[in-house]
């Protein structure tokens, strides 16, 4: 009878823990690298209402960098980004998705080229937020990537942040 006692408590004794016990989680990172001077757009206004009615649009061509900093797989399936004002908040948002999502890992990156563009609508909010109805204003792109790891567990990148400025030529 004392010796399944014994060996009962031994057990006990043996499966104790004497510290905290860790829990890794290797959860992928995705970095966005860019040139974060200010981006200007030319808006012009196509109607004689003035930026609020037209037509009109300015674009460009945004280059990006994505990295993987943890050496973990992931799997971009899209690029959102918004136009932000200070005082109106997200005045548009677009995003680019891709059919085939792009593999990064930790020794791999990609470089993408994103379509941004403002049209006279948000050039008027943009306007408007300063304060000053002037014909030129200030705001903010946010970019940031959407992916996924090896286990489809979905995850969203660190914003990125470029300033903007819109101008009535």
């Amino acid at each position: 009878m004392k010796y399944p006692i014994l060996l009962l408590l031994l057990l006990s004794l043996v499966s104790c823990s004497f510290g905290p016990v860790y829990v890794y989680n290797y959860q992928p990172v995705i970095k966005i690298l860019a040139d974060s001077t200010e981006a200007k757009f030319f808006v012009k206004d196509l109607s004689p209402d003035g930026w609020w009615s037209g037509d009109g649009v300015d674009s460009l061509y945004f280059k990006i960098q994505l990295s993987e900093t943890k050496k973990v797989k992931s799997y971009v399936t899209d690029i959102k980004f918004n136009l932000v004002t200070e005082d109106f908040g997200s005045v548009f948002e677009d995003r680019v998705s891709f059919i085939t999502p792009l593999e990064l890992s930790g020794t791999k990156s990609d470089t993408l080229t994103l379509p941004l563009s403002i049209d006279e609508r948000s050039a008027y909010y943009v306007d408007l937020s300063d304060g000053i109805n002037d014909n030129v204003g200030t705001a903010v792109f946010i970019i940031k990537a959407i992916y996924y790891d090896e286990f489809g567990k979905s995850y969203e990148s660190l914003p990125f942040y470029l300033p903007v400025k819109v101008i009535k030529p």
